[in-house]
């Protein structure tokens, strides 16, 4: 299974194709909170980014939590957000090629992974946890 295609389609609308790559699906040592600083930015260039990111994860299970993280932000999105918003269209940029094979005939049970960040949530003190689960 691959969305090479898509997410190259997503980075073509947003303007990205020829944007740096990331290394990691959220900058290193990011802690967003709901009030930032920051200004506020149009709320449907927000939406339109992780509405087309939330279906990227059926092939890229790695920017999960990272989803999970940024929609939180979907109601009053800041600069800081959007930044990191295209800071996983960077980091997809350089992963797009990856795939899933799905070997027909063959199956080796289930495999789950787990991502969370323990209270990581500086304003209500709340953990993030991910538990997706996929068939080896």
């Amino acid at each position: 299974m691959c969305q090479k295609d898509d997410t190259w389609r997503i980075l073509e609308q947003f303007n990205m194709s020829n944007c740096n790559l990331a290394q990691t699906p959220l900058s290193n040592g990011s802690k967003l909170e709901k009030k930032e600083a920051s200004k506020l930015v149009d709320l449907t260039i927000f939406l339109q980014i992780v509405g087309k990111l939330i279906y990227l994860p059926n092939t890229h299970l790695n920017i999960l939590f990272t989803i999970s993280i940024i929609s939180q932000y979907m109601s009053a999105p800041h600069k800081v957000h959007l930044e990191e918003t295209k800071h996983m269209l960077r980091y997809l940029k350089g992963i797009q090629e990856f795939e899933i094979f799905y070997e027909v005939g063959y199956n080796n049970g289930l495999r789950e992974f787990i991502n969370g960040d323990w209270m990581g949530d500086c304003e209500e003190r709340k953990s993030t946890t991910k538990l997706p689960i996929s068939i080896r």
